[in-house]
């Protein structure tokens, strides 16, 4: 095969990963801007209120909102998901992104060279969303 006959067989290629690959994020858009009801959760200051602003998917509004600990709220699905740090598109790492929560680190002594070493501990969930719909 020559170059110039691999080259045209490329772009089908590449145009029908991206088809593919705007047919899935169509089917996540549809499934994830479905309205759920649930009861928004301020862990870090319990009681308190949070500005919430978030932008997902091109094409959709942005999310703002100033939401108060214990109140029930009609949300996206995914503004629920990403209150509890959870990406269903993220694959490579099974959905566990981490928003809404920040690293608590710890210290360790490294046994070859006795000097101190930062590792990253549990992480501390900042605000959480509990659904009254279905489990989210």
């Amino acid at each position: 095969m020559t170059a110039s006959a691999a080259m045209k067989g490329a772009p089908s290629i590449i145009h029908n990963n991206k088809d593919a690959a705007q047919k899935e994020l169509q089917k996540f858009i549809e499934e994830e801007c479905k309205p759920v009801k649930g009861i928004f959760k301020n862990y870090e200051c319990p009681g308190g209120a949070a500005k919430i602003t978030q932008h997902k998917y091109r094409g959709q509004p942005l999310f703002a909102k100033t939401m108060e600990d214990g109140q029930e709220y009609e949300v996206p699905l995914w503004v629920a998901r990403w209150l509890n740090g959870i990406d269903v598109t993220a694959k490579a790492c099974n959905g566990r992104i981490g928003s809404c929560s920040y690293a608590r680190h710890q210290y360790s002594v490294d046994r070859n060279t006795g000097q101190p070493i930062q590792i990253e501990g549990q992480r501390r969930q900042r605000y959480g969303f509990q659904s009254l719909d279905f489990s989210v």
